[in-house]
């Protein structure tokens, strides 16, 4: 009668661990719950067997119940240090050279249990005694069954500690969250305790009735908070309302997700399914999807990318984010740092920043000759109508890179790896264009060859030959 009645506790038990366990699988996306899932599976099976193994009648009957019951039993230390990590995002302890030794030691119990009567090495004997009433099996620990139950109280104070910090970073609902889940894991550690040491019921296996208060404590911790923020449906609100443009790749490049910023950035999405090739996307043809950019321009738009290795390392995130107008605005201030605004040539400051690291070359100073006159006699409206034609034509005859205002209506000219001689040549040919087109105006010009680092030398000769040019009559060039 007894062994019916804790027969169908357990039974009873196994079910309610069943139904949290699909409850635990639906909401797979919170961290931890997959493996809290596989976990609550792994205690239906031990409850389960338990159960039939307390009610059967032979010793055959409850050592084949008993070796059922491993199937979920010798793999609790791996799923119990899955659970932990997962729900704590810990990587240094739970690497997966630690999950895989941990994993093949427990798949050695599950042999060694199942093979037990030709080694022993995790049981010691199996013998049929009598306890509390019930035919029961007396089951010594072993070597192997030791060492097993080291290994899950190991793992239990592991689960433990990694709660208890996950407690002291916590605060409000989430704090309480915390606290769920430390006291959850203690249930079953306190309870193997009295289990291992002996001090329960003898030879009857009490942790399977603590499984459901474990359970339903770790269950509030784990969903209670997080259930009513991201049910399904508000993952799909928070994943279809962010500004960013989203799409989930697989390790083999297909398109797992999209949201509708990235149809809304990229057209091609709208004619492809869940499933196509990531290069399918015509807009992103030249993103390497390898590498990742920090920025990419689709048509007129710039954006700002991001690449996110998914936790499962089955696939990647790429994040697109819109920052044409921030982008705009930002060039067009560098643009404003660097041109004239007048003549839209380079201005003098970023010129002469060039020329500091510049090959050796030749300088030139240009003036405009009777400028002032222009200015006193047309108005400076038609003045800066002069400096922006001659700027123009300048640029025209030169590369962009080359020439600069100098301030007022002084102009430099930079020759990079040219002689004294092949420079006044090409700056005496600009002069009689000027002339000949009648451009409004001429200049005068001082040239100087230029050493790599000696900038202030150049500039002072180039200075001193314009000076001569306009003493000799201007209209001319001083090498």
């Amino acid at each position: 009668m007894q062994a019916a009645t804790l027969g169908g506790i357990l039974l009873i038990s196994a079910i309610v661990l069943f139904v949290l366990a699909l409850f635990s699988f639906f909401r797979r996306r919170i961290a931890g719950a997959w493996s809290f899932a596989l976990l609550l599976l792994a205690m239906v099976i031990h409850s389960v067997g338990y159960a039939f193994e307390l009610m059967s009648q032979t010793k055959v009957e409850m050592v084949n119940w008993l070796r059922f019951e491993y199937i979920g039993i010798a793999f609790f230390p791996f799923l119990v240090f899955l659970f932990a990590s997962q729900y704590s995002d810990e990587r240094k302890i739970a690497n997966r050279w630690v999950r895989t030794m941990i994993f093949t030691m427990n798949f050695i119990t599950f042999l060694l249990v199942v093979t037990n009567g030709q080694h022993y090495l995790y049981y010691q004997s199996m013998d049929v005694v009598e306890s509390y009433g019930m035919q029961v099996l007396s089951l010594p620990r072993g070597i192997w069954g030791n060492m097993q139950h080291l290994i899950l109280i190991a793992v239990l104070v592991y689960a433990i500690v990694e709660m208890v910090k996950k407690l002291r970073n916590s605060e409000g609902v989430y704090k309480t969250r915390s606290r769920c889940m430390v006291i959850g894991m203690m249930v079953p550690l306190f309870i193997y305790s009295i289990y291992v040491i002996g001090m329960g019921p003898s030879a009857i296996d009490i942790m399977p009735f603590s499984y459901v208060l474990m359970s339903v404590l770790i269950g509030i911790g784990l969903f209670r908070f997080d259930i009513l923020l991201m049910t399904p449906i508000t993952y799909q609100m928070i994943f279809e309302s962010i500004d960013e443009g989203v799409l989930v790749v697989d390790r083999n490049g297909l398109i797992i997700r999209v949201n509708d910023a990235a149809k809304g950035y990229f057209s091609s999405l709208m004619a492809l399914k869940d499933g196509s090739e990531i290069s399918a996307v015509t807009e992103l043809m030249d993103f390497d999807f390898e590498e990742g950019q920090s920025q990419i321009e689709v048509g007129s738009k710039i954006f700002d990318t991001k690449r996110i290795q998914a936790d499962n390392g089955r696939g990647m995130i790429y994040v697109f984010k819109d920052v044409t107008r921030a982008e705009t605005n930002k060039r067009k201030l560098e643009i404003m740092a660097t041109i004239d605004p007048l003549t839209g040539i380079q201005n003098r400051r970023v010129f002469m920043e060039k020329l500091e690291d510049a090959p050796a070359g030749v300088f030139a100073i240009l003036d405009l000759d009777h400028f002032k006159e222009i200015n006193d006699q047309k108005g400076h409206q038609e003045g800066d109508r002069i400096l922006r034609v001659f700027a123009q034509n300048m640029r025209d005859h030169y590369s962009f890179q080359q020439v600069c205002r100098y301030g007022g209506e002084e102009f430099a000219i930079f020759y990079p790896k040219e002689t004294l001689e092949t420079a006044h040549q090409s700056l005496e040919e600009f002069r009689r264009f000027c002339i000949e087109e009648k451009i409004g105006v001429v200049f005068s010009a001082g040239m100087a060859e230029y050493q790599s680092g000696q900038i202030n030398l150049a500039i002072l000769k180039a200075d001193q030959k314009l000076y001569r040019a306009k003493e000799a009559g201007r209209n001319r060039i001083q090498i």
